[in-house]
């Protein structure tokens, strides 16, 4: 028999950032650099440690939900946080880094790499919960998996037949350090002093807690931790990238047993003096209008940063976010003796 005759917990909801979140799984890493250092010392065994920063970083898989649910599944969050790396100003921890949504004919999903600060005092960073997930309740609604018909998408002119589709949203996070200011009447910057300080002798002195200093900008009063190994975090870039694969048909509308006429082919340019790459001219920028658009119907789905509901087919990406002009700068076709299709790649300018 065990040797604690307790359930073990499998049935737990959790919170990024205060965001309730529905995830297939989900994992939360933290690492402290730390190596031996050897000097001329007379022995190789390790003596001095190099005990550096801390990281911590998050991944999600989650599914794409129609109905209630759809507030709490891995769309939703990432909307979020994608809107957070738009406004930086707004952005709580953890960051996000990638997102990376799937579309497909028998499964949608997205999964999500984020970064955090490591310090164990941001309570609200990830959290752990033993509540239910309420908007999961049928008694609100039901809610089932987005499926293929739930989707429709289009690549530039390539809008006929997607067999698959990929989007890729990815940031671009620095870590800075710096050496930050205290108040130095407390405890080495850890915290205010009730007793007198024998640093020897702890018994002598307490500390009321980490993060005790506070230091005013524009008439806020800050919080800092002098003495941590926490990094400060900034976004600095935004990329959107994205693949797919279209199923190419042919029709042959002059009978000169040549696909080389206009409209004959549909995601594939075989006629003279075309591409299907967006080839540049001197002095030009070649683009294709409306680059990107993948749309959900999901009328149940709530936009809270516009405080508007979506109705009929909605946006599936953030409405702040404009991805109308893009490069198709991957095109590869296939042509066997089954379904003849193409496989490209764009590249958005972000709006």
């Amino acid at each position: 028999m065990p040797i604690n005759n307790n359930l073990f917990g499998v049935f737990k909801s959790f919170k990024l950032g205060g965001i309730k979140v529905v995830a297939t799984n989900m994992s939360r890493n933290r690492n402290m650099a730390a190596s031996p250092v050897n000097y001329v010392q007379g022995t190789p065994k390790a003596r001095v440690l190099d005990i550096g920063q801390v990281s911590e970083t998050l991944t999600i898989n989650a599914p794409l939900f129609i109905g209630t649910g759809s507030t709490v599944d891995g769309r939703y969050i990432a909307n979020k946080k994608i809107e957070e790396i738009l406004s930086p100003t707004t952005a709580t921890l953890p960051l996000l880094t990638s997102a990376t949504f799937t579309i497909g004919a028998e499964q949608s999903s997205v999964s999500l790499n984020l970064e955090s600060d490591g310090d164990p005092n941001n309570l609200t960073a990830f959290e752990i919960l033993n509540s239910e997930v309420e908007e999961l309740n049928p008694a609100l609604g039901p809610t089932r998996l987005a499926k293929f018909y739930d989707f429709r998408v289009q690549i530039g002119s390539r809008k006929y037949f997607m067999r698959n589709a990929t989007l890729n949203v990815t940031a671009q996070t620095d870590k800075v350090y710096f050496f930050i200011p205290g108040d130095w009447n407390d405890f080495r910057g850890w915290g205010t002093t009730t007793t007198a300080l024998d640093l020897n002798d702890p018994a002598t002195y307490e500390a009321t807690g980490i993060g005790s200093t506070q230091l005013r900008i524009a008439g806020t009063a800050v919080t800092y931790q002098p003495g941590t190994q926490f990094p400060f975090m900034g976004i600095s870039t935004i990329q959107i990238t994205g693949s797919g694969q279209a199923a190419v048909l042919m029709q042959d509308l002059d009978a000169d047993d040549a696909f080389i006429s206009a409209n004959e082919s549909i995601n594939l340019s075989l006629q003279p003096g075309t591409s299907d790459l967006d080839l540049q001219d001197p002095g030009y920028v070649r683009y294709v209008d409306a680059g990107f658009k993948i749309e959900i119907y999901d009328p149940a789905w709530k936009d809270d940063i516009n405080n508007t509901s979506g109705f009929g087919w909605t946006s599936f990406l953030t409405p702040s976010l404009s991805l109308s002009e893009a490069v198709v700068n991957t095109s590869n076709f296939s042509l066997t003796s089954g379904l003849l299709t193409v496989d490209f790649g764009f590249v958005c300018w972000v709006r």
